[in-house]
């Protein structure tokens, strides 16, 4: 987090913290400015402080429903309604979604963590013979409950994997996590360990 102005507001003097760590880096700072400072103990009401989780998590719905792409800092207000740090019940009110000074990277992070928490992605570890073809049954398992494979790890010499045995990662994308359930107990049927990490 970075809760200077929000300790600043609470406290009624500048704070100075020792470190932050928020990837929303346009209100990542250590040390309110003065001026700032004033302007929002004057004109401020409250100051709500959101997570990195929740500011993703209002990102992502801003590039899946609005086709916006907003940086963190400039997503804050978003998260404190979605996640109702705040009660506006009954009131007029405007959010000022603001930047899109994102790191691409971040943003593939928030999409992909996004896509696995409302289970349209999964990655799962299973076990198998290390034989010709046995690769081509597991993905035949997986066909038939029509996950899109996106990326396969297939290991043999990872230490801990017992000889003639292979360490196969799958990613997959799926529709929900009732898809998820059932590619694993596909799998399970079809006499694999389908372990989800």
């Amino acid at each position: 987090g970075a809760p200077a102005m929000y300790r600043s507001y609470r406290e009624g003097a500048l704070i100075e913290i020792s470190s932050t760590s928020t990837f929303a880096d346009g209100i990542a700072i250590r040390r309110p400015g003065k001026l700032a400072f004033e302007i929002i103990r004057r004109y401020v009401d409250d100051i709500i402080i959101v997570d990195d989780e929740e500011i993703a998590g209002a990102i992502l719905m801003l590039l899946e429903r609005s086709k916006l792409v907003v940086e963190g800092a400039g997503a804050v207000g978003l998260a404190s309604l979605i996640y109702r740090k705040t009660s506006l019940t009954g009131a007029n009110t405007a959010v000022v979604l603001s930047g899109g000074n994102i790191d691409v990277n971040i943003l593939s992070i928030i999409i992909e963590r996004g896509l696995a928490k409302s289970g349209r992605y999964v990655r799962l570890r299973t076990t198998l013979t290390d034989l010709p073809g046995s690769l081509q049954k597991l993905l035949s398992v997986v066909a038939q409950t029509h996950a899109n494979v996106i990326s396969i790890n297939h290991d043999r010499i990872k230490p801990g994997i017992p000889l003639k045995q292979a360490e196969v990662q799958l990613d997959l994308e799926t529709r929900d996590q009732e898809h998820i359930r059932e590619i694993v107990s596909t799998l399970k049927k079809s006499n694999y360990l389908p372990e989800i990490i």
